[in-house]
Order: C-alpha cells, then sequence, then structure tokens
C-alpha cells in the first residue's frame, strides 16, 4: 500500500506522520487478521505490509530520497506488470 501526500508545512507533515505511524498503522495490523469466511487460500492470505513511512522532505538526506523513489517505482512496476500479466489469463 502506499500513500503520498503533499504538505504545505512541516507541522503539517508531522502531524499526518503521527498519524500514520499510530491509526493506520493499527487499523492495517487489524486487517492482516482479518478473513473471508471459509477462506483457505484466497487473495489475503499471502498479503504482508510493510510499515515504513518514508519522507521525502528536505530533513532527509538527498540519497536516502532517491532511493526511496527508486524502489516506489520499482515495486509500482512489478505491479503494473503483474496486473498486466493476470489480465491475460
Amino acid at each position: 500500500m502506499t500513500c503520498l501526500g503533499y504538505f504545505n508545512a512541516l507541522r503539517e507533515l508531522g502531524g499526518a506522520r503521527r498519524i500514520v505511524d499510530d491509526e493506520v498503522r493499527s487499523r492495517l495490523q487489524g486487517y492482516l487478521r482479518h478473513c473471508r469466511v471459509a477462506e483457505v487460500d484466497g487473495p489475503f492470505v499471502d498479503r504482508t505490509i510493510r510499515f515504513e513511512a518514508i519522507e521525502l522532505t528536505s530533513r532527509e538526506p538527498t540519497d536516502r530520497v532517491a532511493t526511496a523513489k527508486r524502489r516506489w517505482l520499482l515495486r509500482l512496476r512489478r505491479t503494473v506488470t503483474s496486473m498486466s500479466h493476470s489480465r491475460r489469463t
């Protein structure tokens, strides 16, 4: 799951970061325990959620921002490729 947000001030970013760290993380952990009725091998069985919030701000070193952007782009490409292959079958 990817959430990309734009904030005009670091104060707003800090507030949103706290919400992600606290509320969103606990909600997602709850989803990991859920399964559909009588589900043995469904779409949520092997789902993993990475809990890594990465700021793309001037507070982070430039190389860390560049690495984060590259990783995100690679994941996006893999997802798009996977989706296009599954639609063909």
